[in-house]
């Protein structure tokens, strides 16, 4: 599993085209890299987007802030040093996309200048390597299972996107870049 980047041209295209639970590409009015990870699963390049903690993702239990436990739809990046835990990110296998080769690039971590973001991407990169076979199997793979062969009726799927939708405007979105592309070399 690589760390990406997918062109916003292309997340926006799908948002419009398919599925508006896509995420967008901007939070608060201001464009943010739309950064993850790239697998394979059923012959397409899925991207499965990184996002930081939340308020939602802790919860209270005996007066005590805790992280919430990963489940199929979101995984969370934790890691136990010492007596600490340290919380990364999470990964979003519910909003993951269908992406063609050349709408993603791998993320140049070593221009990244702010320090502390830089050392949160590392962290995520070492920890997504560790573990990349239980992210492909029990989340990437069990949820686009449960969502396109319709055998689960677990709520978390109706805020999920719709793969087959999104497989499908992926190779229309090909198809139109590939005749665009025979166009302009006429």
């Amino acid at each position: 599993m690589k760390i990406c980047i997918v062109n916003t041209t292309y997340v926006d295209y799908l948002r419009d085209a398919a599925d508006a639970k896509v995420l967008k590409n901007e939070e608060d009015n201001r464009t943010r890299k739309y950064v993850g990870v790239v697998l394979t699963i059923s012959g397409f390049n899925y991207f499965v987007p990184l996002s930081s903690p939340k308020p939602t993702d802790y919860i209270y239990k005996d007066g005590v802030r805790t992280i919430r436990k990963s489940v199929v739809p979101i995984h969370r990046i934790v890691v136990k040093r010492g007596n600490n835990l340290n919380f990364f990110g999470k990964l979003k296998f519910s909003s993951m996309i269908p992406v063609p080769d050349n709408e993603y690039s791998l993320l140049d971590v070593d221009s990244i200048e702010d320090k502390k973001y830089k050392s949160i991407i590392e962290n995520q990169i070492r920890y997504i390597r560790k573990n990349s076979n239980i992210l492909q199997k029990k989340h990437a793979e069990v949820i686009y299972k449960q969502k396109t062969k319709n055998i689960s009726n677990a709520p978390y799927l109706n805020d999920t996107v719709d793969f087959k939708l999104l497989e499908l405007k992926c190779r229309e979105y090909e198809m139109q870049n590939e005749l665009n592309l025979e166009y302009q070399n006429k």
